[in-house]
């Protein structure tokens, strides 16, 4: 008895078969080619914006400190009278905005998110808050820095060096005059020393005089500026002239025996608002 054999598939089909499951596995393939991408770009931009998370705080700390500085700054020099234009936010909010941009990245990111986009809105907030803060911190800086400059000048203008090597002869004050025998004031100190010694301008200046003024024989006086002016007498010699400006330290003059003296040294005095006052309340050093 002869068997029937059952009918083969046409070649065709097997091979469509074929080529439709290579097609398929092909397409997984791919699929999962492109998922481990996405994952790792996810990942590099996780990083990414870990990275410039811990920036952008270092930042935000980097201002806190500063901030705290101005505020100590303006505490000494009594600039923080916000009356006079200079200052800027206070410690107390610059602290506030600095948590509350800490808090803006502390939640958990919902899966599926776009992290571009993520890192472009949260990122462009504290980036616009930093760029205001710093800007702040410039101008106030900025004038902090006016304030010192200008101090640091006013300093240079204050007679507070010795003009002269040597020792006190007779003080400021009250004394009985060597030549008359009368109570007299003495109106500066003298510093007794060597004839030729050199004189040094004790603070910057313009001279106003040099020359012969009787009792105080070779004289010169300098113009300090803000009500102060110093005078030198009994010179030798003189290093400057009339209208010459001088800085702190320079050399002006040499000690000598002029006028009414009774042996070499300098008579120096120091006038405010046209008054003699005490030369040693201002020397420092």
């Amino acid at each position: 008895m002869n068997k029937e054999k059952a009918p083969s598939l046409p070649i065709w089909i097997m091979f469509a078969v074929l080529f439709i499951f290579l097609i398929h596995y092909a397409y997984i393939l791919s699929q999962g080619f492109e998922t481990r991408a996405q994952q790792k770009e996810s990942s590099s931009l996780k990083k990414q914006l870990h990275l410039a998370n811990e920036k952008m705080t270092q930042m935000e700390q980097r201002l806190v400190a500063l901030n705290n500085l101005d505020e100590k700054l303006r505490t000494l020099t009594s600039l923080e009278n916000a009356k006079k234009g200079l200052s800027i936010a206070s410690l107390e909010e610059a602290n506030a905005q600095h948590n509350l941009n800490q808090k803006m990245l502390a939640f958990e990111l919902p899966s599926g998110l776009d992290l571009a986009s993520l890192q472009e809105s949260i990122f462009a907030s504290r980036l616009e808050g930093l760029g205001e803060e710093t800007e702040r911190q410039l101008k106030s800086l900025s004038s902090l820095v006016d304030y010192f400059a200008f101090q640091k000048t006013l300093l240079s203008k204050v007679p507070s060096i010795w003009p002269s090597k040597g020792w006190i002869s007779s003080p400021f004050g009250p004394r009985v005059d060597p030549y008359t025998g009368n109570q007299a004031l003495h109106a500066g100190i003298d510093i007794a020393a060597a004839t030729g010694t050199k004189i040094v301008a004790p603070a910057a200046g313009h001279v106003l005089f040099v020359g012969r003024n009787g009792a105080y024989g070779n004289l010169l006086r300098i113009d300090h500026g803000h009500g102060l002016v110093t005078q030198y007498g009994h010179l030798q010699s003189y290093n400057v002239q009339i209208g010459d400006y001088v800085k702190k330290g320079d050399t002006i003059a040499f000690l000598g025996n002029s006028g009414r003296s009774t042996g070499p040294h300098l008579h120096y005095e120091v006038w405010k608002n046209g008054f003699a006052v005490n030369p040693r309340n201002f020397i420092i050093e």
